[in-house]
């Protein structure tokens, strides 16, 4: 073997010996265990790392309970198919992946935040007892939801956010929306492939949604940057329960009475249909360059037949995996995450859909 000891054959006692410590507290560090400070618990975890020490986590979920995480995520059906059932099924098929650690979820369809805080007030009325793990979802982060979140983790139960941004509050993790890469892509796309004169329209997304918001600035930022003479309108913010034809009234609108539109960037999945709709019925299908969020079946419909010219994929599925994955690893092998993670975005062409069929035919 040599002088330097194989990784395989590291156990506890040799990490024990290097730290001066007993088998049992190494034991306790790396499996989870209470009595030892955290402290000691993130230097055995270091040492174990850099000695090469594998944890066999599908033999030791046998030997303990069930851990258990709450999954409180927006509804898949209607506008709900063409984003949120891809966060869905990341998180599902991830799960399934680790089925031997002996983790169940118990899953909350939500169809607005109201519902997702008195969800996450119950469990921390409860003492937060019945989970080990939340993954949930940033809508609007109104002030009773980052109560909820603070109430939860000081009662050490890790959450995730899927689609938010978080730095104050201790054991909260997110999965970031990247909304500033997501803004100046499209900014970027659109300032190439037009001139440099006129006017782009932009969605006006949800209101009060923070990712909205910041993508919608952070556009603007980009092509005032790249031309005086370029003029964004934005319509009008949409609320969840509002009628959907307000949104084809509004790009209908815009297109009837703006002569030198260069572009338009549907912000949101739920404004696709609309728009091309708006598109159809005032003679714009390829006048200007058209840009589509988010990618399901009828949006690659929409990029085949040229009427998008690309679609912002936002990594739904990847989000979902990643954020699942995070909680696991936190709370199973006692990995902290860091704040905040990012998963790549895109643009999507013709050209390159085909390496997209996987996430379009996604079923449930």
């Amino acid at each position: 073997m040599g002088e330097r000891m194989r990784k395989q054959d590291v156990t506890l006692k040799d990490i024990s010996r290097v730290l001066n410590v007993s088998s049992t507290t190494v034991h306790r560090a790396l499996y989870g265990k209470e009595g030892i400070s955290s402290d000691l618990r993130k230097k055995i975890i270091q040492t174990a790392n850099e000695m090469g020490y594998r944890l066999n986590y599908a033999a030791s979920s046998m030997k303990r309970k069930t851990n258990r995480i709450a999954v409180i995520l927006p509804t898949r059906k209607e506008s709900g198919s063409m984003y949120f059932i891809h966060l869905w099924k990341g998180y599902r098929d991830y799960l399934s992946e680790i089925s031997s650690l002996n983790i169940v979820a118990d899953e909350f369809e939500v169809e607005e935040e109201e519902e997702q805080i008195q969800i996450l007030k119950g469990i921390a009325d409860n003492g937060g007892e019945a989970y080990q793990g939340i993954l949930t979802f940033a809508y609007t982060r109104m002030p009773e939801v980052i109560v909820q979140y603070t109430r939860l983790t000081a009662k050490n139960i890790p959450v995730m956010v899927l689609d938010d941004q978080e730095n104050d509050i201790e054991g909260l993790y997110s999965i970031t929306p990247s909304s500033e890469t997501l803004g100046n892509l499209c900014a970027e796309f659109l300032a190439l492939t037009t001139s440099k004169a006129g006017t782009i329209i932009i969605s006006g997304g949800r209101l009060n949604s923070k990712t909205h918001q910041e993508i919608k600035k952070n556009f603007q930022t980009y092509l005032h940057k790249v031309s005086s003479q370029i003029k964004v309108v934005e319509t009008r913010p949409y609320v969840e329960k509002e009628n959907i034809t307000e949104v084809y009234q509004q790009f209908r609108q815009k297109f009837e009475t703006i002569s030198d539109i260069i572009g338009v960037f549907a912000i949101s999945s739920r404004d696709n249909d609309e728009l091309v709709r708006a598109l159809t019925d005032t003679g714009c299908i390829g006048k200007f360059r058209v840009v589509g969020s988010d990618l399901y079946g009828k949006s690659a419909e929409y990029l085949k037949k040229g009427i998008f010219d690309a679609i912002l994929y936002k990594s739904a599925y990847e989000k979902g995996c990643t954020a699942t994955r995070i909680l696991t690893d936190c709370m199973i092998k006692q990995i902290i995450p860091q704040k905040n993670t990012a998963c790549p975005v895109n643009l999507i062409f013709k050209s390159n859909l085909s390496f997209y069929e996987d996430i379009i035919n996604l079923q449930e």
